[in-house]
Parts: structure tokens; sequence; C-alpha cells
């Protein structure tokens, strides 16, 4: 059997302590191309290039390249689809956002009008969108070998109906889902209709967020070769999951439920800091070699949820909701390092690769400012059994036609989850395009890009089996506009 781990979306019901946490952590230390629409056609292979608003949050030594002033917009359209495969039967679903992807301003401060020494100290400041979590998904299928009330059932026995968990077991009991064994005040079981019988069994997820950075930054110009540069990161993320899960019964006459709905809702929120520091050189006229170390970021998380069921029964509903749960905790991402090349052909183009290691295990999760404290010992040991080490792949190139350029790029993301865990085999591939127009004192450019992985989500589970496997293919569409001004 496979591993379940903790990569689970459909364990965020759990409740308080129990809850994933794990899975924000991941979230939020995820990051893919999003800027500039010329960085984003070129596939985020900007490391060794500079010269454009996003590097303030990946290589900030790109912003000593500036030798003008820079103000820049950049919009951004999403569209995604997903298909969810569930017992053999498959659905699409849409999401579609609209917002603003990137803007900011770069300003050079010329120290000398020779080529030798500091010759300018550059400063900007941008905003940055670094993720979106917009993703909607839904399925059905008829499911006899489990249930959701079998979670809900299990380590009960033992507990009186009043210390039932709030925000599940509480819930069903109250409902009549499940209910004390006749005879017995605190062994249960589920109604009969459900228990082991072939049932109709859906979810509908919705997830929306996003992950946002403020970039203050700086950088030196030194003889025109060597580029140094520091950004001061302020990170911020929401992040909105919903589900709503259904089992209906089917051919039921042993009792009168119909079907019955589990709604959860959580939402996360944090911010977080962290430190950018990079160089790029130009050791000959046609290449430039880049490097930069982002130092993790560490998150300062609050998180809402509560829980309801709605229950049909032929003669009547029965409905019951939960507390409003909250929690606090701290979220520490891994470390990043990257490494560039780009090779400039004159006026004629470009060609840039880039190389990002993350290591994925160094994730953590704490409860206040000392890393000794074990509150989260369990998911610390977690992270480091699940994740690994990874190496993102960039390249992007570019062709100057005169004052039109046309761009392409292409960035390959592998999983970072360990052989034999689900979501092993979710690496993620972009393909991109587009094309810019430049005059003396502004420009405007657009792109495409195309995201396409596939993943896996699994609703509920326990210790000894989980429920099916629904595999997810996912395709998403992006088109970024980006209207700048050079002065």
């Amino acid at each position: 059997m496979r591993k379940i781990g903790i990569i689970i979306l459909g364990l965020l019901f759990a409740f308080a302590t129990e809850a994933q946490y794990v899975d924000y952590v991941h979230q939020v230390s995820q990051q893919y191309n999003n800027g500039t629409a010329r960085f984003m056609s070129m596939g985020g292979a900007f490391g060794a290039l500079g010269g454009d608003l996003t590097t303030l949050s990946y290589n900030p030594a790109g912003l000593g390249i500036y030798r003008r002033a820079d103000f820049g917009l950049t919009t951004k359209y999403f569209k995604g689809s997903t298909d969810a495969s569930f017992l053999g039967k498959t659905s699409t679903d849409n999401a579609t956002k609209f917002n603003i992807n990137n803007f900011g301003i770069a300003i050079p401060i010329k120290l000398s009008y020779k080529d030798k020494g500091i010759v300018s100290y550059n400063i900007g400041l941008s905003f940055n969108r670094t993720n979106d979590f917009e993703n909607n998904f839904s399925f059905r299928g008829n499911n006899s070998k489990s249930s959701l009330l079998d979670v809900f059932l299990s380590g009960i026995d033992g507990t009186n109906p009043e210390q039932l968990n709030g925000f599940g077991s509480q819930l069903a009991f109250n409902t009549f889902l499940i209910d004390t064994i006749p005879g017995t005040n605190n062994l249960y079981g589920m109604i009969n209709s459900l228990n082991g019988k072939d049932k109709l069994q859906g979810r509908d997820v919705e997830v929306t967020g996003y992950n946002r950075e403020w970039a203050i930054s700086q950088a030196v110009n030194i003889s025109n070769k060597v580029f140094i540069g520091a950004t001061l990161g302020i990170s911020s993320f929401e992040r909105i999951s919903t589900f709503t899960h259904n089992e209906a019964t089917i051919n039921n006459t042993s009792d009168k439920l119909v079907d019955y709905d589990y709604y959860y809702r959580t939402k996360t929120w944090g911010t977080g800091y962290n430190l950018k520091v990079g160089v790029i050189a130009q050791p000959i006229d046609f290449i430039r070699l880049g490097a930069a170390v982002h130092t993790p970021t560490v998150y300062k998380v609050n998180e809402e949820y509560s829980a309801n069921i709605n229950a049909r029964f032929t003669d009547g509903v029965e409905s019951w909701s939960s507390p409003n749960g909250s929690y606090e905790f701290r979220a520490v991402t891994p470390l990043r390092a990257m490494f560039s090349t780009a090779f400039i052909f004159k006026t004629y183009g470009l060609l840039s690769i880039d190389y990002e290691l993350v290591d994925y295990s160094m994730m953590k999760l704490k409860t206040d400012n000392s890393f000794s404290n074990d509150s989260f010992s369990t998911d610390n040991r977690q992270i480091r059994d699940t994740y690994k080490s990874v190496g993102n792949i960039k390249i992007g190139g570019e062709l100057n036609f005169g004052q039109l350029s046309l761009r392409g790029g292409y960035a390959f993301y592998p999983s970072p989850v360990k052989d034999g865990f689900i979501n092993s085999g979710s690496d993620r591939q972009i393909f991109s395009g587009g094309f810019g127009y430049r005059e003396a004192t502004y420009y405007i450019d657009f792109a495409y890009a195309y995201t396409a992985y596939d993943s896996e989500y699994v609703m509920y589970g326990t210790d000894k089996w989980s429920a099916p496997i629904t595999k997810l293919t996912n395709n998403n569409h992006q088109f970024m506009m980006t209207f700048g001004l050079r002065f």
C-alpha cells in the first residue's frame, strides 16, 4: 500500500492540534514563475540578466543593471482547469482570476561618470505575486468500502458523547449519523445504511488565495562588470480552503437516511520576513553569471476553522454546527540558492539558464520563537521523512527585431515529495512565450504561460486505511500584460 504521508489536502478537516499544518508551510514555500510579462514569457530565467522589476524578488543584483529609472505595472488573467478522476468517473471544473501580478520602481543614482569603481547606487521597490492557490474540483463515485464516518468513529470508543470532538465526531453524533451501540454508553457505530453499503460519495473542493511579497532593494554597479544587491522581503499570504463532502444512500431500505453533507472551512493568513542577497558578474561582454541566496521566510500564521453537518432523512433534516476554532503558529520556509548563466548576443538576442536549489525537508513548524519547542515535533519529523531537496530548471530566450522582441521559455519544477509518498510524481512544467515593444520612454510586453501537472487527493484516512485516491490533471493558463515607463 502506498504511503499517504502528510501530503493529503483531504485531511484538512482534521481538528485543532490534529490539523495537517504541514500543508500550509508546503504551500507558502512553493514559488513559481510570477512577475512581469517579460519575466514570465522567458520562463523566469532572469538570475543573470537583471534589468527587470521581478529580479528584486529573485536576484536583487539585477537591480544594479539599470541605467535609467523604470516604473512598471503588470496585470494577469488566470484560468485553471482541473479534471478529477475518482472510482472510474471523471469531472472537470474551472477557476478564473484577474489580478495585479507585479508593479514597482527602480531608480539608479549615478555616482561616477567613469567606468571604474562604483558607477551607480540603485534603489528599488516592487510588489510581486509569488504564487496563486486558485483551484476548484469536484468528483463523485460509488464506494462501498469506507465512509468519512469511519474516521469520525476512529479512536472514540470509551469517550463520553459530550467529550467527542466538536468539529467531527460530535457533529455526526448530534445528527444521528453515529450513535452509541445499544446497551453501552461509550461504544459507537455508524448508521446502518452507510456501514459497508454501496453509497454515492463525492466532494466539492475550492481553494483560493495568494502569496505575495514587497521587496525593498538596493544594489551597486561596480565598473559595469560586477553588480551586487540585497532585498528585504516582506511576504504575506492568505489561503481559504473549503470542501463539502457528500454521501448518499443507494437502495436504502434499512433506515430513513437519504444523504448528508459535511462542510469544512479553513482560512489561514500570515506575514513573514526574509533577506535576499545576490551577485551578477560579466567577465566578458557576451556572458553574465549570477548567484543568489534567499534566507528562510519565518511566517506568523493565523488560522480559523469551522464545520457543520446537514443530514437529510425522509422525515426531516438534522443540522449541527461547530464552534469557531482558531490557532496561531509559525511556519518556516526552506533556504533557496540560485545559479544562473546568460549569453548576450549583442543587440540580436539572448539565452538564459537558471538552476534553483531548494531543500524542502528544511521546512519547519513551531508555536513560538524558540526552535527547541517540540509542540510540532511529529509534524517536523514528517516533513523530514516526506520531503526532499529539488533542483528547479528554467530556460528562456529572446530575439530582437529592432524595437520588437519575441520571447520563449520553459521551467521544470520536480515534485518535492520523496518516492513512495502520495504526490511524489507531481512534477510541474511551465511553457511560456510572448513579445514586447520598446520605445525610448515606454514599453509594453505581453506573455502567455501554460502550466501542466498531475496531482493526487485523498479525502480521508486513518493509520490503517484511506479513501480511494482521486487523480487530478491540472492545466492552467495565464495571460500577462506589462506597461512601463523609462525616464
